[in-house]
C-alpha cells in the first residue's frame, strides 16, 4: 500500500475556537492581499514546450514557495492549499526515502490502486505504465509513492531482450539530480552506481554518461560549464524547470554558445553521450554515431521525458534465457513507443544500470558493476522524518 506521505485533502472543516477563527480569517485576508503580487512572480508553466525553446521555469522561486507554504499552514483548517516541498540547491544528496513507501507485487491491480492515490501529483498526466502491459514472465513490479514522487518499475521482453522500464513523476525539478563519484567535477574517484545511489538517498538511480572516460562533449555541472567540445557528440541539457533540452553534435561551436544555452534554459547539468534517440516524439532512424557501438546488439540505457516533470529510464540487455541486446535504433523506437517526447542514450554496455531501493534492478553485463564517475537519480522531497 502507498506510504503515509500521499496527500490527503481535508474531509471537512473542524469547528474552530473564536480566537483561532479570527486568526485564520486574518491569514486569509493577508493571503488574498498577496495574490496580485504573487501572480506577477509566479513563473509560467513549462507544459507548452518541453525543451524546445521555452525559457519558462516550472518551479516557483523562493518567495513564491515561502508564501505558498505559509498560506498552506495558516489556512489548513479552512481550505486546502498544497504544500510545495523542495530540495535545497546546496544539498549534496536527497532526503532519505520512507521504506514504507516502497512496494512490490506481481499484480498490476495493486499498482493501479497506488496510482489512483497519486492524482494530485500526476495533475492530469497519463502514465505510460498500464495494467495491460505484457510483463516479463515471473517478474515483479516495484513502486515508490509519496506526495512528491511516484516511481513504477517493470520488465518486458522484446526480441529476446529484457527491457527494464522505470517511470517517474516528481513534484519539483529539484528532485531530478546528479551525483559525481568524488562530489566535484574532474575528481579521479570512480565508484559503483549502487554505492552512489545509496549515498545519494535515491528513490531510483541510473548510470549517467561516464564523463571521466572521454575527453569530448559538453559538460555542465551545477550550472557551471567545465568542458565544451561538442563537435562529435549530441548533448542533453537538464533545465531549471526539469525539461530535457537536446542539442545536436556540431551546433555548439564555442563556449559562448554553451553559456548562452546555460543562461537561457537555466541549465543545472548536462549529459554528454548520446545520440538523441527521440525528438519531438519521433524516434531516430540514423544508425551513424561516433561512440556507443550503435549498430551492435548491445546493452542500452536511455533517459526520456514523457511530460512536465515526468520521465522514463530504460535499460535493455541479455538476462536469463533472453540473450539479446538492442541497436540504438531499436532502443529509440521503444522509447518513442512508450510516449517519450524526447529521449537520449546514456552510456551502455557494462555501465548500463538501474538501482532501486539500494538494489540493482537489471542484469549487468558480466554480472559485475563497472565503477564509473556519475549517476542521475530521483529523490523524494519529503524531509527526513516526514515533517
Amino acid at each position: 500500500m502507498p506510504g503515509k506521505h500521499l496527500a490527503e485533502k481535508p474531509r471537512g472543516r473542524a469547528k474552530a475556537r473564536p480566537a483561532v477563527t479570527i486568526l485564520t480569517l486574518l491569514c486569509l485576508l493577508l493571503s488574498l492581499a498577496m495574490l496580485p503580487a504573487l501572480a506577477l512572480t509566479v513563473h509560467p508553466s513549462s507544459s507548452a514546450s518541453l525543451g524546445a525553446g521555452s525559457t519558462s521555469i516550472a518551479s516557483a522561486d523562493k518567495l513564491d514557495l515561502y508564501a505558498n507554504n505559509v498560506a498552506s499552514e495558516a489556512l489548513s483548517g479552512l481550505t486546502y492549499i498544497r504544500k510545495i516541498y523542495t530540495i535545497d540547491d546546496s544539498a549534496t544528496k536527497g532526503y532519505v526515502p520512507n521504506p514504507d513507501c516502497y512496494g512490490s507485487t506481481t499484480d498490476p491491480a495493486e499498482v493501479a490502486a497506488v496510482v489512483a492515490e497519486c492524482g494530485e501529483l500526476l495533475d492530469g498526466q497519463e502514465l505510460s505504465w498500464n495494467e495491460d502491459i505484457e510483463l516479463r514472465p515471473d517478474s515483479s513490479i516495484i513502486w515508490y509513492a509519496d506526495e512528491t514522487i511516484l516511481m513504477i518499475s517493470w520488465q518486458e521482453v522484446r526480441n529476446s531482450s529484457v527491457y527494464n522500464f522505470v517511470e517517474v513523476k516528481i513534484a519539483h525539478p529539484s528532485q531530478f539530480r546528479r551525483m559525481l563519484a568524488g562530489d566535484s567535477y574532474g575528481d579521479s574517484i570512480q565508484r559503483s552506481a549502487k554505492g552512489m545511489a545509496t549515498d545519494a538517498n535515491a528513490v531510483v538511480a541510473a548510470n549517467a554518461d561516464f564523463y571521466a572516460f572521454r575527453t569530448s562533449g559538453v559538460n555542465v555541472y551545477q550550472g557551471t560549464l567545465y568542458r565544451c567540445l561538442g563537435k562529435t557528440l549530441d548533448t542533453c541539457f537538464i533545465c531549471g524547470n526539469g525539461d530535457l533540452h537536446m542539442v545536436h553534435a556540431g551546433e555548439i561551436t564555442s563556449e559562448a554558445d554553451a553559456e548562452a544555452i546555460i543562461e537561457e534554459y537555466d541549465v543545472d547539468f548536462s549529459l554528454s553521450f548520446g545520440p538523441i534517440e527521440v525528438e519531438n516524439g519521433e524516434a531516430i532512424t540514423s544508425s551513424s554515431y561516433s561512440i556507443g557501438e550503435v549498430n551492435d546488439n548491445y546493452s542500452r540505457a536511455s533517459l526520456g521525458q514523457l511530460g512536465e516533470l515526468h520521465y522514463m529510464i530504460m535499460t535493455c540487455g541479455a538476462d536469463g534465457g533472453y540473450r539479446n541486446g538492442a541497436t540504438i535504433v531499436q532502443a529509440a523506437a521503444v522509447m518513442a513507443e512508450k510516449g517519450c517526447v524526447s529521449a537520449y542514450a546514456l552510456d551502455g554496455g557494462q555501465t548500463a544500470e538501474i538501482v532501486i531501493n539500494n538494489k540493482i534492478r537489471n542484469r549487468i553485463v558480466f554480472d559485475s558493476e563497472r565503477y564509473t564517475s556519475d549517476i542521475i537519480y530521483f529523490a523524494t522531497a519529503i524531509p527526513d522524518g516526514g515533517e
